[in-house]
């Protein structure tokens, strides 16, 4: 199984969010020795909530996955609410749980499965074609088509409205001869192959 990594090499979008956060207790190297971080209560953890920290959940993953006889490895997962654009309410969104978090990418891909039926606004290029994405990983990649939608993290209540993201294994982009020659490797557009509900990068790299 995956483990938490560099799993993607693209990006569509960037959604500032503090995981978790900590401060004080600064260590470092010195004089070739190694000083550790104070014991607690000197290091205070942020408190879960508003304004920017999101719970985790490190488990064996999403039903569809354990279904499959499959399970997680060490993964970080979150929820995340996903809107038609400029909607509220139970039938212009949807929860999506167990998607994880990638600390080597930015943007949010959801598998279409997990979106439940939502059908959300395309993206489209400046000649009005809509886009779609071959995104490939160290294991495989994923294809879809690219939508927009209003993002929500349920608990710390960060929002972010109009971004687009991926949809992998959109049905509408599903037959071979959409998919280009130059998508490669194994196909992950279902859970058990994907490994999660989705997958959000926190962008913390250049």
């Amino acid at each position: 199984m995956r483990k938490i990594s560099v799993r993607k090499y693209l990006a569509l979008t960037f959604i500032p969010v503090l995981i978790l956060a900590g401060c004080g207790g600064g260590g470092g190297y010195g004089g070739g020795t190694v000083t550790p971080p104070p014991p607690p209560p000197s290091q205070v953890i942020a408190a879960i909530g508003k304004p920017n920290v999101e719970p985790i959940t490190v488990d064996q993953g999403p039903q569809a996955l354990l279904a499959a006889g499959k399970s997680a490895v060490n993964e970080v997962f979150v929820t995340v609410q996903v809107c038609i654009p400029g909607m509220t309410g139970a039938n212009n969104c949807v929860t999506v749980d167990h998607v994880q978090v990638d600390s080597g990418s930015a943007g949010l891909r959801i598998l279409s499965t997990a979106l439940k039926g939502l059908v959300l606004p395309p993206a489209k290029d400046g000649a009005n074609i809509p886009l779609a994405e071959c995104l490939p990983f160290a294991d495989g990649s994923a294809w879809g088509s690219v939508a927009t939608a209003d993002l929500t993290l349920p608990v710390s209540t960060e929002h972010a409205s109009g971004v687009r993201l991926q949809i992998v294994g959109d049905p509408l982009y599903e037959q071979g001869t959409d998919r280009p020659s130059s998508c490669t490797g194994v196909v992950e557009d279902t859970v058990p192959e994907f490994g999660a509900n989705g997958i959000l990068g926190v962008g913390t790299f250049t």
